[in-house]
């Protein structure tokens, strides 16, 4: 391997190629930033996603299973907008909307949400 000479060195590693360097780096932090607020903006989702599903529990206890029916709709909606998926809790929204609909009687909308859970 031949070695480079301290002005060839110089020319190679010039001002261009630092120039560039930073800038890749900087990108690189701004997407990482980004990445982070993402992250935060998906927790941040699936917390509201998390609270839906205790009011909708509320509501079940109660037997207003309309009213639960409503909100577990909204909480899958919210599963569903997160950026970061969480696909378990989908699946197991959907499972639960499909039992309730199946406990009133509403066997398609049941097979609907069972097949969504699946999914």
């Amino acid at each position: 391997m031949k070695r480079l000479s301290g002005r060839q060195y110089d020319q190679l590693m010039g001002p261009d190629l630092l120039s560039t360097t930073r800038e890749v780096i900087a990108e690189i932090q701004i997407i990482q930033r980004k990445d982070d607020e993402m992250k935060d903006f998906s927790s941040a989702v699936g917390n509201l996603a998390a609270t839906l599903r205790n009011i909708a529990l509320v509501h079940q206890d109660k037997a207003d299973l309309d009213m639960a029916l409503e909100v577990y709709n909204l909480t899958l909606a919210a599963r569903k907008a997160q950026p970061i998926r969480d696909n378990p809790a989908i699946a197991g929204t959907a499972e639960t909307i499909g039992m309730l609909q199946f406990k009133k009687g509403n066997h398609d909308a049941a097979m609907s949400a069972f097949h969504e859970a699946l999914e």
